[in-house]
């Protein structure tokens, strides 16, 4: 977004703050309010887009790939909007740098299985987040309804992604 108002961007960056805390409460918590109830396991699985449990479908689990490309999705948005100065190139190494560092912290705290696969999907996520974005960027040529379209989508985005998470403790409680 270029030289959006003071409005957008608090707006912004107050959305991009919840959406933080969420993806911290998605990968690190499991959906918790506290690390009491996690597995704890310190393993690592390197095979990409292998998984040894129920629910698969020819060895891959078609939700969790899902759900990895969703949660970064916006992230990709968000970057790509807030990024300013930043060079593109650096965009795409943040994303996969923000994959990675959950994965290590899940190691480091042993909540969480670190996985391959789920690096390779969030940075596909945040990737099409980004190309969404530009997509949008590249359609919309009057730069204030663009911006307001932007800001209108991330909000709509992490809101519904927080109305979805709410849903999805209160029902599993």
């Amino acid at each position: 977004m270029k030289n959006p108002t003071k409005a957008q961007k608090v707006l912004l960056w107050t959305l991009f703050a919840l959406y933080i805390l969420l993806m911290i409460w998605i990968i690190l918590l499991k959906r918790h309010f506290s690390f009491a109830g996690l597995v704890q396991e310190r393993a690592i699985n390197l095979v990409p887009f292998y998984y040894n449990d129920a629910g698969i479908v020819y060895g891959i689990q078609i939700t969790e790939l899902l759900a990895n490309v969703a949660v970064f999705f916006p992230y990709g948005v968000y970057l790509a909007t807030l990024k300013g100065k930043l060079k593109w190139g650096y965009v795409p190494a943040i994303i996969v740098g923000t994959s990675f560092l959950f994965e290590c912290l899940q190691w480091a705290f042993s909540i969480g299985v670190p996985d391959i696969t789920d690096l390779i999907t969030n940075t596909v996520g945040g990737l099409l987040g980004m190309a969404v974005w530009g997509l949008l960027y590249a359609l919309c040529r009057n730069k204030e309804k663009r911006d307001w379209l932007i800001a209108a989508l991330a909000s709509a985005g992490t809101l519904a992604l927080l109305g979805y998470l709410l849903l999805m403790h209160r029902i599993h409680r």
